[in-house]
């Protein structure tokens, strides 16, 4: 294990990918993960980080595989399920579930850390609610959206939501 190096090669690899270059940018994390100490706190996030590339080239089984592996990492290092970056790393995976049509996935990702009040409730409400429109429950869908603005950290962040809310499910 040697972690600079690993952070030294996946800070290449997200100025690959950043440059869209993705399929550059894979073997370059594959190196990185390998050299990655799994209990370093950046381990997860070039985990994530990978499994975003592998999606930008059509690799959705690779990317699902980092995606879920970023989530359990998070877990192994002592987080929680509301940790932000527990919950974060489901949101990832929910979306990549959501995008390949799996909406029943996307809401069991995000079960375990839906609590009122938690910091991020905002972001996976915003999930859940794209999770039950694209399962046909409009109604679910609308009362989760309102559940996300109602609690979106900031005025800004509303306004985002809404015109996501918007484009994606035709919410108003």
């Amino acid at each position: 294990m040697n972690q600079s190096e690993a952070s030294r090669l996946a800070s290449k690899a997200l100025a690959l990918w950043g440059d869209n270059q993705a399929e550059l940018a894979i073997p370059v994390y594959r190196e990185a993960i390998q050299l990655a100490d799994p209990a370093h706190y950046m381990t997860p996030i070039f985990h994530g980080q990978i499994a975003g590339a592998f999606s930008s080239c059509g690799l959705f089984d690779e990317a699902r595989e980092h995606y879920q592996r970023a989530v359990s990492l998070e877990l192994e290092q002592g987080s929680d399920d509301f940790n932000p970056a527990v919950v974060v790393a489901r949101y990832l995976l929910a979306e990549h579930f959501l995008q390949q049509g799996e909406a029943s996935a996307a809401l069991e990702t995000i079960e375990p850390s839906l609590r009122e009040g938690a910091s991020q409730e905002w972001l996976l409400r915003y999930v859940k609610a794209l999770a039950f429109h694209a399962l046909g429950e409009h109604e679910t869908a609308r009362n989760e959206a309102n559940l996300a603005l109602k609690c979106a950290p900031s005025e800004t962040k509303r306004y985002e939501l809404l015109e996501l809310f918007n484009e994606k499910i035709g919410f108003s």
